[in-house]
């Protein structure tokens, strides 16, 4: 193998630990402020499985740029992306992850939001005409209904 292969397998493999770092940071804060949800319970067998896919998205990287040779310096390496995310990278990132919530995820979520309250308001409207249209013809069956109801609730 020659020297450059190896220098751009160990640069490969360090970014892959800071893509994991990203990551796992990442689901780690996502799972920080849901701790009321259902889900949350489950969060570390998540976490396992998400480990676990990178262990796996590891080995087949490897495979694709050395054709599956495995050197003691590729855990290294990446353990060391691992490491410079953690030490280095974490705070821009989640700086960067927070502008991006305010400007992009937020505002999809409040049109999400105002559109769901829009079609309940049609809905409610379409539900309260009916309701108006069908009162004059519902209200002589629902009297014996309503008399026998009144009857129960006096005994």
């Amino acid at each position: 193998m020659i020297l450059t292969h190896q220098t751009v397998s160990i640069v490969v493999m360090f970014l892959s630990g800071l893509f994991i770092g990203a990551t796992i940071d990442a689901f780690r804060f996502f799972w920080l402020y849901r701790k009321t949800t259902r889900l949350y319970k489950y969060h570390r067998f998540f976490e396992i499985f998400l480990w676990v896919g990178f262990g796996i998205a590891t080995f087949y990287l490897l495979f694709l740029i050395k054709g599956g040779v495995w050197r003691f310096i590729d855990p290294i390496a990446q353990f060391s992306g691992i490491l410079a995310y953690e030490k280095i990278m974490k705070r821009p990132f989640r700086i960067v992850g927070r502008i991006l919530n305010f400007i992009i995820i937020r505002p999809i979520k409040w049109v999400g939001l105002l559109i769901i309250g829009i079609i309940r308001f049609i809905l409610k409207i379409i539900v309260n005409i009916i309701k108006f249209l069908l009162k004059p013809f519902l209200k002589p069956f629902l009297k014996p209904f309503l008399k026998l109801f009144r009857k129960i609730l006096k005994k």
